[in-house]
């Protein structure tokens, strides 16, 4: 290299050394939200499609709460039935968002609406990453493989084209784990971190694990006085975000712990495997749920004379498509030894105990793994400060760029 390139380089380095902080981390959200704009599929986003109570049964629920009732007028696959009555069993938070949009446009909730939640994401995930490393390439590199080089980008293309119930649970479940981690590592205020984990919960119920760890954030090295105060917040949302899925479980099914699930394959033929029967969690569906969560290869197929992979629709294992994960077992031990990321190492662990265990694998989903969203960001937090270091400033692009590469074309 010539001494003139060097020089070069050198004043590049100096000048964006001298540069305000603010800057440079604003140069960094400039860059993800670009990411943002090319790498999601735009193409998937219909307007002015609307969420008709036919699409959606959040939707559909909604509308009928403002009619006066909870039973849907029309029963569609994923609802319950319950002598002779059809029920939405998905957590109420987009059904509250839908009463609130309904009353302004009856034919449906705008397809605008997952899109300018899915807008949120991008800033929620730079500062998390930013607060958790300091450094603002290790925090681009972590954001853009939280959104890009996850089942994040998946889930994002279809709850922004298609409304799905699943993908925008998963969407709305994600800004308020964001929002609770960005509580939990940064002032613990309570009431914020309480309030990500009531948008979490009310849309993916397993979520409720990280209960663990903003009880931990209310007492942990607190006086007394603030330890009750603190304490007693934590335990309102408690009951708060336990309160109103009871309410509805209650007032649909009779029973505050009776969710529905298992009458929703009711009435849909044999081919239908029906939970009621094996029970909605078993440990007999451990060992398929291990596969599909941690592995979950493809399979080939002979295309043109090519062989390709075929991704499988049951799942895909989150090690080999978002390798920054493994960072986790490198470094097991020190995280161990945090108290903050042990109480979170805790309630990812319930939560992927929950997923084990339970009847289904998040079906049709090609080459991801949805379901992996619901502890997946909470992993990514936790090594995130760790992916800077003499070898890992190689490897952590490097991996995060393989995953980007496979969820955005390789899928």
């Amino acid at each position: 290299m010539s001494e003139a390139t060097e020089d070069i380089r050198a004043r590049i380095r100096g000048r964006i050394a001298r540069a305000p902080r603010w800057l440079r981390a604003a140069v960094g959200l400039v860059v993800v939200y670009a990411a943002f704009y090319f790498l999601i599929d735009a193409r998937s986003f219909r307007y002015p499609y609307r969420l008709t109570p036919m699409d959606n049964p959040n939707v559909a629920e909604a509308a009928a709460i403002l009619d006066g009732r909870l039973e849907l007028e029309l029963r569609r696959q994923d609802t319950a039935l319950v002598e002779g009555k059809a029920y939405n069993v998905y957590p109420p938070m987009f059904t509250l968002i839908s009463l609130a949009v309904l009353p302004w446009s009856p034919e449906g909730v705008p397809i605008a609406v997952p899109v300018l939640l899915a807008l949120a994401l991008p800033g929620l995930a730079y500062a998390l990453f930013r607060r958790r490393t300091q450094k603002i390439w290790v925090a681009v590199a972590f954001a853009l493989c939280y959104l890009f080089g996850t089942s994040m980008l998946p889930v994002l293309n279809r709850a922004v084209g298609r409304g799905d119930v699943y993908h925008v649970n998963h969407l709305l479940s994600q800004l308020g784990l964001l929002i609770f981690l960005l509580d939990y590592f940064g002032h613990r205020r309570i009431w914020l971190g309480g309030l990500g984990l009531l948008i979490a919960v009310w849309s993916r119920q397993l979520t409720a694990a990280y209960l663990i760890p903003l009880v931990f954030a209310a007492v942990a090295g607190r006086t007394s006085a603030a330890w009750w105060r603190r304490a007693g917040l934590a335990a309102c949302f408690a009951v708060v975000i336990a309160a109103l899925p009871m309410t509805f479980n209650v007032l649909k099914f009779g029973h505050p712990l009776e969710t529905g699930y298992r009458y929703v394959y009711a009435g849909w033929g044999a081919e239908h495997r029906d939970p009621a029967e094996d029970g909605l969690f078993a440990v007999s569906y451990v060992p398929r749920n291990l596969y599909y969560m941690n592995l979950g290869f493809p399979s080939a197929e002979l295309v043109g004379g090519f062989v390709r992979p075929k991704p499988n629709l049951w799942g895909t294992g989150i090690w080999w498509t978002t390798p920054l994960l493994l960072y986790l077992w490198a470094d097991l031990r020190r995280l161990w030894a945090e108290r903050g990321s042990r109480m979170l190492l805790l309630a990812a662990a319930a939560v992927v105990a929950g997923l084990l265990l339970y009847h289904g694998t998040g079906y049709r989903q090609p080459g991801y793994n949805r379901f992996s969203l619901d502890y997946l960001v909470v992993m990514l937090a936790i090594i995130a400060p760790y992916g800077d270091g003499l070898r890992r400033r190689v490897f952590t692009p490097v991996l995060a760029a393989w995953s980007v590469w496979y969820f955005r074309w390789a899928i």
